[in-house]
Parts: structure tokens; C-alpha cells; sequence
């Protein structure tokens, strides 16, 4: 009875672990869902960058599940907020193949219908880490912007220095190590050293990479 039953509970283990690696968007289902949402926005003239894990597995570094896509909007001014960046979505579901799914704390998201792939659409306001003209295009998407690689690593320092997961630090570490990406002057400008001691505070870990990059406590 126990073999039948830990057996049992060992298949059906199997079967989710299989079901939720096939049901992971692939690469082509992230570009795609990517290239809609941007196809959206520039048609509405909307400053935007995409970031997050789709822009870290571009850069190299290898994930176990991506699960969607992050796009940060640009506030322009004070009239164009969240909610109306919401309505455009709303108004064109159809035209791009995007459907709104829910609201957020601090964005809303919409599902790619062809792909499935979930993209994660926020704004953070004019003091936010998305500098005019400091962005970033991969070879393979000239026409697409992402945050620039030196804002990216700011993003993940400051993130560990507040609220944010393990994940974050282990980003840092992995990013610290590909200099072709960042500028360590303009990081250590835009992050601080209250930032960065804090951010070391909680991830010890996180120490030799402050260094290499030029910080001092």
C-alpha cells in the first residue's frame, strides 16, 4: 500500500514537473509577445523599455523559467497615467492579439493570445531609472528598446537593497561579471553608497562585486 501510494504520488510529481516545463513560454513565444506589445505602444507614441528576466535571458544568462515579459511605460507628463495606458490596451485587444488579464499594485497585465506568454506593463513616474535616449537595442531587435545595461544593474541594486528576492543578488553577481554591459562610474552615481552598503548589508555575498565596481564603505 505505501510502495502503490509513493509510487502514485511520484508519477503524478513527474506529470506536473513535465506539464509546467512544457507549458513555459519558449524564446520565440516571449519575442513575439514582446514585439505586439511594442508594436502597441510605439503606434501611441509611448516611451517604453522592456526589462526583467526576458531581457536577462537575451543578455545571456540562463534561467530556469522565464515566465513573461516586463515593459516599463514612460510618464509623460501628468495627464497620461497607468489607467489610460490601460484604456489603449483595452481599446486595441484585437488589433495586436493582446488581452487585458488583471490589475496589479502597480500595473496591470494583458496576455499575448497566439503565445499565452503574460506581459507585465507598470510605471514608476518621472523619477523613475528610464533616462530619455539611455536605452539599450539587442542585433536582433534594432527597433526594440530595453533598459540600458547600466540602469538594469541600478534596478537590481536597488532592489536588493529594499524588498527584493535572493534572485535579485544573484543577478548582481552575474551581471557585475560582464563589464561589456554597464558603465561602473555612472552605477556607482546613480545608486549611491547608503544604497549599496544596505544592499551588501542583506547579501553578504554581494560584497567583492561593490568592490570590483569601484565602491567603497
Amino acid at each position: 500500500m505505501s510502495d502503490t501510494s509513493s509510487e502514485s504520488s511520484s508519477t503524478h510529481s513527474s506529470v506536473t514537473l513535465a506539464s509546467t516545463v512544457s507549458n513555459s513560454p519558449t524564446l520565440h513565444d516571449l519575442t513575439t509577445a514582446a514585439l505586439a506589445t511594442h508594436a502597441l505602444l510605439d503606434f501611441w507614441y509611448l516611451e517604453h523599455v522592456f526589462l526583467g528576466d526576458f531581457q536577462l535571458l537575451l543578455m545571456g544568462r540562463t534561467k530556469p523559467i522565464v515566465k513573461g515579459v516586463d515593459v516599463e511605460v514612460r510618464k509623460a507628463g501628468l495627464l497620461l497615467g497607468l489607467k489610460a495606458v490601460r484604456m489603449l490596451f483595452a481599446k486595441d485587444q484585437a488589433e495586436w492579439d493582446l488581452d487585458l488579464s488583471s490589475e496589479k499594485e502597480k500595473g496591470f497585465e494583458v496576455v499575448h493570445r497566439p503565445s499565452g506568454v503574460i506581459v507585465r506593463v507598470f510605471m514608476r513616474g518621472n523619477n523613475d531609472l528610464f533616462l530619455s535616449g539611455d536605452v539599450y537595442f539587442f542585433p536582433s531587435f534594432p527597433t526594440v528598446p530595453f533598459l540600458s545595461g547600466t540602469n538594469f544593474l541600478v534596478d537590481k541594486i536597488n532592489s536588493a537593497a529594499s524588498s527584493g528576492a535572493t534572485v535579485d543578488a544573484e543577478d548582481i553577481i552575474w551581471l557585475e561579471d560582464k563589464h561589456h554591459l554597464y558603465e561602473p562610474d555612472l552605477v556607482r552615481k546613480r545608486v549611491g553608497k547608503k544604497v549599496a552598503k544596505r544592499a551588501c548589508e542583506r547579501y553578504r555575498a554581494l560584497a567583492s562585486c561593490f568592490m570590483a565596481m569601484g565602491f567603497s564603505f
